[in-house]
């Protein structure tokens, strides 16, 4: 088979070295081999989870959605006083 083009195929689709290496089981460093031809068979399991990444259809959300403030990803919210308790204060 043909992984570095297998690979190639995934990122057009949008998919990164990273996520690709994340549903196959193995290191961003495995797939970066694999498509520069320094690794010419991959274990069976990263073969098997590239294999399977092709056979889906759809192609990976987009990577530029807007991602939650530092505050909210902390879960800290700050509640805003209202008219009346900022007169008291």
């Amino acid at each position: 088979m043909n992984w570095k083009q297998h690979i190639a195929t995934l990122q057009d689709r949008g998919y990164t070295q990273q996520q690709i290496a994340a549903a196959c089981g193995c290191k961003q460093t495995s797939i970066c081999d694999l498509a520069n031809g320094r690794t010419k068979e991959p274990r069976y399991a990263t073969g098997a989870g590239i294999m399977s990444l092709l056979d889906k259809q759809a192609t990976v959300p987009d990577r530029r959605a807007p991602a939650a403030t530092k505050h909210q990803a902390k879960g800290v919210y700050v509640r805003r006083r209202s008219s009346d308790e900022a007169e008291a204060a």
